[in-house]
């Protein structure tokens, strides 16, 4: 059942612009900064971690779009009918968007690092996956912060959730959240891919990288398994009509 929810979601934007954007993103920054960086008199470090940090601060930009527009799309059909009504359960549809929109996401960053190694490489490959990898985790927390204000509040408070999200993770990448990126979830991806290529090139780190990353896993993990609990119990209940309308 949740497969055919999956495939209903799949259906609906497939047709439209946010398909190509989420996979055709990472073809443009790639070939943006292999060209930069092919003449831009960075360090071998400052280049990557600039690369992932870009990335990082784009996840939130396209979890926006995406969201909001999926809000949009919903809230058209008569006040989310579809996603409250249709089917046996709530939970397995809300789910199956999470999961949609998660993958679209995922897709998009894997390829932007993928293509960024394959052309330009210069850090080991293992140091790329684990980058990788630690960017994706913050995705469910922002995904699932995202989605419960463009459904609850309008697609307005969505984008401008968003370009709080892109402020505060750009203030966080200079330095200026030292003491507080713990818990700001958008700056967990951009903080966790520069401590991992950080400990690369600065092996002699490895302890202080070692206990910021679990000090960091640490708050994004508990902070999204509570959003997995409170926000499927909130949507369960939930009529369908923003609380602040964007008509």
């Amino acid at each position: 059942y949740m497969f055919n929810n999956l495939r209903s979601h799949i259906y609906k934007i497939r047709k439209t612009p946010l398909l190509g954007l989420a996979l055709l993103w990472p073809i443009l920054i790639v070939g943006l900064f292999i060209a930069y960086y092919s003449v831009a008199a960075w360090s071998t470090e400052q280049k990557i971690t600039g690369y992932f940090q870009t990335i990082a601060l784009v996840i939130p930009c396209l979890i926006t779009l995406l969201c909001t527009y999926v809000a949009q799309q919903e809230q058209r059909a008569g006040d989310c009918f579809n996603i409250l009504c249709v089917g046996r359960s709530r939970l397995r549809t809300f789910f199956s968007i999470f999961i949609l929109l998660f993958v679209l996401v995922a897709i998009g960053v894997i390829l932007s690092v993928a293509g960024f190694y394959l052309l330009w490489g210069q850090m080991h490959v293992a140091a790329y996956v684990l980058s990788c990898i630690l960017v994706l985790i913050p995705i469910a927390c922002l995904l699932l912060i995202q989605l419960f204000i463009a459904l609850r509040f309008g697609s307005s408070w969505c984008v401008a959730l968003g370009a709080i999200f892109l402020l505060v993770g750009a203030l966080g990448v200079t330095g200026l959240l030292d003491q507080l990126w713990y818990y700001l979830p958008s700056v967990w991806a951009p903080r966790f891919a520069t401590l991992m290529i950080s400990n690369f090139f600065h092996s002699d780190n490895i302890i202080k990288v070692a206990a910021e990353l679990r000090h960091g896993l640490f708050f994004c993990l508990v902070f999204t398994l509570i959003l997995v609990v409170l926000i499927p119990s909130w949507f369960h209940k939930w009529d369908g009509r923003p609380s602040i309308g964007d008509e």
